[in-house]
């Protein structure tokens, strides 16, 4: 199931084997191993995977067919009609280029844009 699932993911975030090898710091053929299912990742770079593609690790892995990479029709129009509190961005994955934000400096964030917005 996972060389499957982490086919289907990178082509949905359009990257090619080797892009996604550079964004991991890892050979092209490991990717390709991995999914041709020679071979498989480690703890540590199955979560990079997730993390990198905006899926979950169950999803790769097969235990549920929610990839967690797409955003109801609902939510996305909520998000476009500018209604939406800044508090809810804290839902969602945040990324800055390819390097998505830890917990730790989404937090940080949020006290930056808080403090900027008080100080109008």
């Amino acid at each position: 199931m996972f060389p499957k699932r982490l086919r289907e993911a990178r082509k949905i975030n359009n990257l090619t084997q080797k892009r996604l090898a550079e964004l991991l710091n890892t050979k092209k053929q490991t990717i390709s191993n991995y999914e041709t299912g020679y071979s498989s990742p480690s703890q540590e770079m199955l979560i990079d995977i997730a993390d990198l593609l905006n899926v979950t690790t169950d999803f790769l892995l097969g235990r549920t067919d929610q990839p967690g990479y797409t955003v109801e029709e609902e939510t996305a129009e909520y998000i476009k009609s500018g209604k939406m509190d800044i508090e809810d961005l804290k839902d969602y994955k945040l990324a800055w280029g390819d390097k998505p934000l830890s917990e730790e400096e989404k937090e940080k964030l949020f006290k930056i844009i808080q403090a900027y917005i008080s100080n109008d």
